[in-house]
């Protein structure tokens, strides 16, 4: 199934899998507020404009090439889908020459902003909430000098490397072991597959994305020196599908449909998960990066 493209159609409301009834969680109630308040009008789904610049932090030139991300806060928005129909994506921009940068449309919401360049130290902000339709400006970042080089490859696992990885960097031994909201930096690797970032010591994790990669993770420690990593990652597979309803077999618009795990049953509608997809007008999403299972 997930290496073809078999279409998955469900029936939203029936059966539902013992995953959506976990204790603790109403994923269907979950659903149920979230439809009420965009039919509402309590939540704005108008795209918000995000720019700003990345400048030294001596000197205050720009820099052109440095890799802007911005991590949604909180597991909810974590998962949250960008598009109709497909499933979540990172949020990521480079930089004019001049060192500005621009993302045009943007969920409304609250998010930690990273930037990161080559011989750099990346910086990062915590404190950024677009307003839904606002141009969201002067978000901006200086970087200095100092820290270690960790220069890494991403590797196919038939052995190439692999271009365009969006490489995620989060440090991990500072502060709240379950807080999510963590700024992350962003590295995407070249035609070599090479990526490299300038840390200072401390742990880290370190995460690929890749639409048609299943993400590979791996934990780093910086401690007086350079360091290097090798990363190696499986292609994926997809699921494509229609939430139909039970009743009448129309499509749904707007049903959120999540993979919550291997081990979880498979496929759920629900309001958390580690990846989702918002249905289009005719009920069809699709969900890709999923490892074989």
């Amino acid at each position: 199934l997930l290496a073809g493209r078999e279409p998955v159609s469900g029936t939203a409301g029936k059966d539902e899998p013992a995953a959506a009834k976990e204790s603790g969680v109403d994923r269907r109630g979950i659903v149920e507020r979230k439809r009420k308040a965009r039919e509402g009008g309590e939540v704005s789904l108008v795209p918000a404009r995000a720019r700003g610049r990345v400048t030294e932090a001596v000197g205050g030139g720009g820099i052109g090439g440095a890799v802007v991300l911005l991590t949604p806060k909180g597991l909810d928005q974590l998962a949250r889908a960008q598009g109709v129909g497909e499933a979540s994506h990172p949020l990521q921009a480079r930089t004019a020459p001049d060192g500005s940068w621009t993302l045009p449309a943007v969920p409304a919401g609250r998010y930690a902003l990273s930037a990161t360049a080559a011989g750099l130290l990346p910086s990062t902000r915590s404190d950024v909430v677009l307003v839904a339709g606002a141009d969201n400006d002067r978000l901006d970042l200086a970087l200095a000098r100092g820290g270690h080089e960790v220069r890494g490859t991403v590797s196919d696992i038939g052995g190439g490397p692999v271009e365009d990885v969006l490489v995620r960097v989060v440090r991990t031994d500072e502060g709240n072991p379950f807080n999510f909201d963590r700024p992350a930096l962003g590295l995407v690797t070249d035609e070599d597959g090479v990526f490299a970032v300038q840390l200072l010591d401390g742990d880290y994790e370190v995460t690929t994305s890749h639409a048609d990669y299943v993400e590979a993770k791996a934990s780093l420690r910086v401690d007086g020196g350079p360091r290097s990593l090798a990363l190696t990652i499986t292609p994926a597979g997809s699921v494509e599908g229609r939430v139909l309803a039970r009743a009448t077999g129309q499509p749904v618009e707007g049903a959120i449909v999540s993979r919550s795990g291997e081990d979880s049953g498979g496929l759920v509608i629900q309001g958390v998960g580690v990846d989702q997809a918002v249905t289009d007008a005719e009920g069809r999403f699709r969900l890709r990066g999923l490892p074989s299972g």
